[in-house]
């Protein structure tokens, strides 16, 4: 790490870590830099302080003008620093803060966590499905910033490959002065014996106009193999793929849904077996098929269409506010319910303060016939369409994504748009390889499906068809063209399909 500082002509009059544990990080920067003048650490646990201190006493010993050293025993999120004591021309922050989450040190009731509040300023849903989670290391390195970017210096710390991404993606909102950004794979396993995909993090800090595009770099070589940040005010993961299909890169006019989410597989997700439906424990269901729908998971999505699954889902709601208690009306659905509500009842997720059986994820839109369904946890991007499987639209899984669609024939041409290598591949310059969800809704949005598919003839979704292996049977140009004139006319983010001939009814 040092050496890496090195090779970018970076050398600090003082070095800061703010959680320097054994002091392995400090005793390396003495070591790597000799024109060090300060030396300042905070440590929260008291058995590394005082391991740390008596190593650079001893390694200091011998110098006959040591640097000036303060370490200080205490919570980096509360502790205050003494602006005169960094008054020097170049300030080298680095280390490697912890790799666990705030929600993580909660659970141990640790309570070296930062102040109470909504670190990304999230609302609605994605505060309480998980979204609001963040890797501690992000609360340190972004306070360092905050403390310290208006200073003549440089940052360099290990930590997840998330986590840089994560602060590169909020710098121009926090208004933190920081260029040059680097970031350069680490082998954690090698190294730290940890299966995390780490990086080391770097930036310039001062008075400079920020950059707010980070370059991939080797650890051992300069040579840069991709770059990622915003382009003209949008956030992208690899700008030069980026600016071959930034054309496309707008606001979708058909709202993207996710897929119901429940927490409870082992009772509400079932099979269909020789005729007989299981559920998750292995036991066999005998309830009212009123509330029993096709259910396709994530794992099945790669088909162009979709047509039958054994998976069911017992959906409980039409729309989450809708009283669960109206399913007392069948009587052997509401027994089997009724007899799995410590399990139901033991779910943990927030959204589902409100009634016992309920769902979320759910409304008018899932119960479309025809859904252009994608994995946002695989890489592609595939879209698969989900077709009624005995007569029952399908349902999907949360780690699905989708459009709806009333018509077959939209739906495939939907899919196909989406399958061309234009759409694939701004869909892949905007979203992160290795994310727990690589496609999110954010991300699905932000492709123009109306712009792809005037971009798009009907040769070019013939090719798709050969490529998915699907014959296209019974869709033609004209319908493709009506399809696209139909993309013209969405309302509150729906399809509105007019068919040939349709009259329009005026008032």
């Amino acid at each position: 790490m040092c050496r890496f500082v090195s090779r970018q002509g970076f050398e600090p009059d003082a070095v800061l870590e703010p959680t320097y544990g054994s002091g392995g990080f400090l005793l390396a920067g003495i070591d790597a830099f000799s024109r060090l003048k300060k030396i300042y650490g905070v440590e929260y646990h008291k058995e590394y302080d005082w391991t740390a201190k008596a190593a650079l006493t001893q390694r200091l010993a011998a110098y006959a003008r040591p640097p000036e050293v303060r370490l200080h025993r205490g919570d980096i999120f509360r502790h205050g620093f003494d602006p005169g004591f960094f008054a020097v021309e170049n300030l080298l922050i680095l280390g490697n803060p912890p790799w666990v989450t705030n929600s993580e040190l909660s659970s141990i009731k640790s309570d070296n966590v930062p102040p109470k509040s909504n670190f990304r300023g999230l609302s609605g849903i994605d505060a309480l499905t998980g979204a609001s989670n963040f890797d501690i290391s992000e609360g340190i390195i972004s306070g360092l910033l905050g403390a310290f970017s208006h200073m003549q210096g440089m940052l360099a710390m290990l930590c997840k490959r998330t986590v840089a991404r994560n602060i590169v993606r909020d710098l121009p909102a926090s208004g933190y002065l920081a260029h040059d950004l680097q970031v350069a794979p680490v082998d954690a396993r090698k190294e730290f014996g940890r299966s995390v995909d780490a990086v080391l993090f770097a930036c310039r800090l001062g008075k400079r106009p920020p950059r707010h595009t980070c370059r991939v770099v080797g650890l051992e070589s300069p040579r840069t193999a991709g770059s990622f940040g915003w382009v003209r005010g949008r956030f992208v993961s690899d700008v030069s793929a980026y600016s071959r299909y930034s054309h496309l890169d707008g606001r979708s006019h058909l709202e993207w849904r996710s897929g119901i989410k429940h927490d409870c597989a082992p009772v509400l997700e079932m099979a269909s077996k020789g005729g007989r439906i299981y559920n998750g424990l292995g036991g066999r269901v005998d309830i009212e098929g009123d509330c029993i729908y096709p259910l396709v998971k994530g794992s099945m999505i790669g088909k162009m269409c979709i047509e039958s699954t054994p998976g069911r889902l017992l959906v409980t709601q039409r729309h989450p506010s809708e009283e669960t208690g109206r399913l007392a009306a069948l009587p052997r659905t509401w027994r089997y319910l009724l007899s799995h509500e410590k399990a139901m009842n033991g779910r943990k997720s927030a959204v589902y303060g409100r009634r016992r059986f309920s769902m979320f994820g759910v409304g008018e839109y899932s119960f479309m016939p025809y859904k252009v369904a994608v994995c946002g946890m695989r890489g592609g991007p595939v879209f698969s369409v989900c077709a009624p499987a005995g007569g029952r639209p399908a349902m999907l899984d949360d780690t699905c994504y989708f459009l709806g669609f009333k018509e077959r024939d939209d739906a495939v041409f939907a899919a196909s748009v989406l399958g061309t290598g234009a759409s694939a591949g701004l869909l892949r310059s905007l979203s992160f390889a290795g994310s727990k969800r690589q496609y999110t809704k954010a991300v699905l949005e932000r492709l123009d499906l109306r712009r792809a598919a005037a971009g798009t003839g009907f040769a070019e979704i013939r090719k798709v068809w050969r490529d998915r292996g699907f014959d296209g049977r019974g869709l033609d140009r004209q319908g493709y063209e009506r399809f696209r004139r139909n993309l013209g006319r969405c309302v509150d983010g729906t399809f509105r399909a007019r068919r040939q001939g349709a009259k329009v009814q005026r008032r």
